[in-house]
C-alpha cells in the first residue's frame, strides 16, 4: 500500500513536471522547458524592489512570467534567444500569475 501511494506521487509529480505548450499552461501547478524570450520589462514594488515581467513564446501561445531576485543576470539574456525555465502557478489576492523559479540561457 505504501508502494502504490509512492508511485502515485511519484506519477503526479512527473504529470505536473512536463514541458507543456505555452497555450496549457494554466492546467499544470509547475512546469519546466525551453521557450523564446521576446521580450524583458522591469518594474518597480510597492518597497522599492526591481522585478521583471518576461515574456515567452511558443507556436501556441505567449504568457507573461514575473522573475524576482534576478535583477543582474536578466538584464545578460538575449531577446529573440531560447532559455530554460522552471515556473509555478502562483496565486495572490485572487491573481493568478506565472512565477518564475529558475531561468538560463540555453546554449544551442
Amino acid at each position: 500500500m505504501i508502494n502504490s501511494n509512492k508511485a502515485q506521487l511519484v506519477q503526479t509529480t512527473v504529470e505536473q513536471s512536463i514541458q507543456p505548450l505555452l497555450a496549457d499552461i494554466p492546467a499544470f501547478k509547475r512546469f519546466k522547458g525551453y521557450y523564446k524570450l521576446i521580450e524583458c520589462n522591469s518594474r518597480i514594488d510597492e518597497y522599492g524592489k526591481t522585478y521583471w515581467i518576461i515574456k515567452l513564446f511558443d507556436f501556441s501561445s505567449t504568457i507573461q512570467v514575473y522573475c524576482f531576485n534576478m535583477n543582474e543576470y536578466i538584464k545578460s539574456l538575449r531577446l529573440n534567444s531560447k532559455v530554460h525555465i522552471e515556473a509555478t502557478i502562483k496565486q495572490v489576492n485572487g491573481f493568478r500569475y506565472v512565477r518564475c523559479a529558475f531561468l538560463q540561457s540555453a546554449k544551442n
